[in-house]
Formats: C-alpha cells, sequence, structure tokens
C-alpha cells in the first residue's frame, strides 16, 4: 500500500474549543482569506455550525473518558 500524502489544497488547523471557532470565523472575510477561497454566506455558516457539533461531540467524549 502507498504510503498517505499530503495533497496540496487549502486547510488551516482550528482548535474544537468554542472560542477558537467563534474567533476563527469573527468575519467571513477572515474565513475566505485563511483558506484562499470565496464561500458564500450559507457555506461559512454551516462549516461553523458543523465545527461547534463536533466540539459538543469531542466535549462529552472527554467528559466520559475523565468519568
Amino acid at each position: 500500500m502507498e504510503a498517505l500524502k499530503k495533497l496540496p489544497g487549502r486547510g488551516a488547523y482550528v482548535c474544537y474549543s468554542k472560542s477558537c471557532i467563534e474567533n476563527a470565523f469573527k468575519l467571513p472575510k477572515r474565513i475566505n482569506a485563511l483558506l484562499r477561497v470565496q464561500l458564500s454566506g450559507s457555506v461559512i455558516t454551516e462549516f461553523k455550525q458543523a465545527l461547534l457539533d463536533k466540539e459538543i461531540i469531542a466535549d462529552e467524549e472527554t467528559k466520559t473518558a475523565s468519568c
């Protein structure tokens, strides 16, 4: 099997805390500039919500693991 390679493309790292996600998506122009694309407002909103949903899941898993 061929080793995994990083392909060229757009990407950004955002930690899964709510404050980091909120800060990253504060201005639509900012996320477009970071990703070097032009996303519509609705796509940005969906993207933000998906990250927030994942943050909630990660937070719940952490709480469950520590119990």
